[in-house]
């Protein structure tokens, strides 16, 4: 199947992605109607925000959604599959796809989200962090004066910050990235002696990776890391039911 086979998308808390003829569409969220994904293609969903769900569901009968059920998971047994989120499923899904285990994926955006899987393909769960840009944004509305800056690619080369906007990288893009160094330590430990792949992902993933780069296992799997997931169960559920 080629891209221009499979609409996909990718519905966030605060962007979707529509893939469509083999060309990226990005909208805001809010923004999103079911008239901006092109009917007379079968289309793949993944969505973490129920009013949209709810809307795209009343609107086209023709879906493919993922969900807990979909064909191609990772066994599910030791999560509470009904609260995980559709784009982690696609992330743990797409780890088990690739077939290198056990495996990490960390999803950079609004949230980050981390996700596990054993080397005999269960899913152990992860963890959910805030974004850079979700730290940004508390410490703006909830005090009276520090602004709302935007993400840099990197940290301040000096520590410590000289002004407040150093100051507020560090403090936010520095805590980002300690809370992920934590998380890989502790994962690793789940794995005593075993080789540990760490993937990050996601439209702030870079960032992170740089970060992280040198660690063993470390390499960075885009921003279209959860679209692949997607489309790796749209085609295991379309085999199973040939």
């Amino acid at each position: 199947m080629t891209e221009k086979d499979l609409c996909i998308v990718n519905i966030g808390n605060t962007s979707t992605r529509i893939y469509t003829e083999g060309r990226e569409i990005t909208v805001p969220t809010g923004e999103l109607t079911a008239e901006m994904i092109p009917s007379g293609v079968p289309c793949a969903v993944s969505s973490v925000v129920p009013e949209k769900t709810r809307q795209l569901k009343d609107a086209r009968a023709d879906i493919f959604w993922i969900t807990k059920d979909t064909p191609g998971m990772p066994d599910l047994s030791q999560v509470d599959a009904s609260t995980v989120g559709a784009d982690r499923l696609a992330n743990a899904a797409k780890l088990l796809s690739d077939g290198v285990l056990p495996a990490v994926t960390i999803d950079c955006g609004t949230a980050i989200n981390c996700e596990i899987v054993s080397r005999d393909g269960a899913f152990l769960g992860g963890a959910i962090y805030p974004g850079r840009k979700l730290l940004r944004k508390a410490l703006h509305l909830f005090t009276a004066q520090l602004p709302e800056i935007p993400e840099n690619p990197t940290l301040p080369e000096d520590f410590p910050g000289k002004n407040t906007k150093h100051c507020l990288e560090w403090g936010t893009d520095g805590m980002a990235a300690a809370a992920i160094g934590d998380f890989i330590t502790r994962t690793r430990i789940l794995f005593p002696g075993e080789s540990l792949r760490i993937v990050f992902c996601g439209g702030d993933g870079d960032f992170f990776y740089q970060q992280f780069k040198d660690q063993p296992g470390v390499e960075s799997g885009g921003a279209e890391f959860t679209r692949d997931g997607i489309r790796a169960l749209y085609e295991r559920a379309k085999v199973q039911k040939i």
